[in-house]
């Protein structure tokens, strides 16, 4: 940030200078909030009207399943940042894959996990 004040406005402040600045100007120093990478609030609501079908119609000898992959640590980490006070900073979460996979899936009914690790 002193860095770019001097190349953006020709103006040297300290480190305790630009954090007096920031709070003059509005800002607090907060965490970000972290949102779903690929929200979309329709298919969610397909998918709900879909599984209750599902659900319905199911057989007595059929199971629903619901799987799941996480990976550990191969995700944005919440920080805190400078942000304008009575506002929130978003940032999308990674979609992407790498280190160990962990595969899990559910049954809802008997509440039985399966878990395989890769």
């Amino acid at each position: 940030m002193i860095k770019f004040i001097k190349e953006k406005f020709d103006k040297a402040y300290t480190i305790t200078g630009v954090t007096k600045l920031l709070h003059r100007l509005g800002f607090v120093y907060k965490q970000v909030v972290l949102i779903p990478g690929k929200l979309d609030e329709v298919k969610q609501e397909a998918w709900l009207k879909e599984y209750k079908g599902l659900e319905e119609n199911k057989k007595e000898d059929e199971v629903i399943l619901f799987g799941k992959g996480v990976h550990p640590t191969h995700n944005i980490h919440k920080i805190k940042a400078w942000i304008k006070k009575g506002e929130d900073k978003q940032i999308k979460t990674n979609i992407g894959r790498g280190r160990l996979n962990i595969n899990g899936a559910l049954d809802m009914e008997t509440m039985r996990i399966t878990t395989h690790f890769s």
